[in-house]
């Protein structure tokens, strides 16, 4: 695991940043939480991914290709999941300030369902308040730089890919501000876009 220890000491950061978003790829929570959104889709994994098989004279397995091949996919993943979500978040966030809540912005309860939402689904869920906004960022988009010493979020690197063929877009939120990266086929590695930004208080 790449800590944000890691990250101040890497010599090259762009290579590091690189180097974070592939080990977090293929680190298993990830793996989980896109096997949950097939399931969330009503794509049960497990129950498509079954072949029945008959066994040859010699012992072999073989496919079954005369069995009926009725998989049906279950939507109670998703019915349980969004049901816990709003038994919980459903009248919206209470707090004992409403004109704090008016600042949050005017769709702050409905980015906190959804934020809630994917932390049932993944186990884990990311959320950033950019003045009065609210942006939900999804485990399987966002690798987080945990301190090794406080174990807090101190940094963490957002990263995007609409299709295989079109950039990776890379933005690496800090303490002090944040900082836009673009990789495409032209490009071996990371190419800075916007330098980095203070935000706004």
């Amino acid at each position: 695991m790449l800590t944000y220890q890691d990250y101040l000491s890497a010599e090259n950061k762009l290579e590091f940043l690189m180097k974070l978003i592939d080990d977090h790829k293929s680190d298993p929570v990830v793996k989980t939480a896109l096997i949950a959104d097939e399931y969330d889709k009503q794509k049960n994994t497990t129950i498509n991914a079954f072949i029945q098989k008959i066994y040859t004279v010699k012992g072999k397995p073989v496919e079954n290709r005369f069995a009926s091949n009725n998989k049906r996919a279950s939507n109670f993943f998703r019915l349980l999941n969004r049901q816990r979500c709003m038994y919980l978040l459903g009248n919206g966030v209470t707090l004992e300030d409403e004109a704090v809540k008016a600042r949050l912005g005017d769709d702050f309860d409905t980015q906190m369902q959804k934020a809630g939402y994917k932390a049932l689904i993944h186990g884990l869920c990311f959320v950033f308040l950019n003045v009065d906004k609210v942006h939900v960022f999804p485990v399987t988009e966002f690798a987080p730089m945990w301190d090794e010493e406080k174990g807090t979020l101190r940094a963490g690197v957002r990263y995007w890919q609409i299709d295989e063929k079109k950039p990776l877009m890379v933005t690496v939120y800090e303490e002090d501000g944040y900082t836009e990266y673009r990789k495409d086929e032209k490009n071996k590695g990371l190419v800075m876009t916007a330098e980095k930004r203070a935000y706004k208080q």
